[in-house]
């Protein structure tokens, strides 16, 4: 049975942490042994530091035909204001372990919705706890790290 305490146990906040911590570890040694994809780490990079720059989200990777003329507009090709967040995160700290951080930081933090989702249904802790476990380990929640970054890594955690 579900206990009365509604907050996040801490066993879900050490496996987030540890989450975070170890994948972007993971994925910081991928980009600096030059074992990142590099396309849409480029992409995210540029747009970061003109949306900083500029107020506008320009990358020349690319260079998206819009409306019939030649653009760098990114959102041309892919309209997403989440970028100005992270945008602001970049604003912090320049680097693209900032972007690795947040990205590996949002979907481990997709687990609270999944425990929260499984409380609900089962009223189990221990069952809640484990599949948000699972979660975390699930291959294809990893891969969303180890693959270049994306800003779609937001949703489970925004659901």
């Amino acid at each position: 049975m579900l206990n009365e305490h509604r907050g996040i146990p801490l066993a879900l906040v050490i496996g987030v942490t540890l989450y975070t911590a170890i994948l972007t570890y993971l994925t910081w040694v991928q980009y600096e042994n030059l074992g990142d994809p590099a396309f849409d780490m480029g992409v995210n990079l540029q747009m970061s530091a003109t949306i900083l720059q500029t107020g506008l989200p320009l990358e020349t990777a690319n260079w998206a035909i819009t409306n019939g003329r030649l653009s760098t507009n990114f959102f041309g090709i892919h309209f997403s204001p989440v970028k100005y967040l992270i945008a602001g995160a970049y604003w912090v700290y320049p680097s693209a372990i900032t972007l690795l951080l947040l990205q590996a930081l949002f979907v481990a933090l997709g687990s609270l919705p999944t425990y929260k989702l499984c409380a609900r249904v089962t009223r189990d802790q221990r069952i809640s706890l484990l599949l948000s476990a699972l979660y975390l380990l699930f291959p294809p929640t990893i891969m969303a790290n180890l693959y270049d970054v994306h800003e779609e890594a937001i949703i489970p955690f925004a659901l």
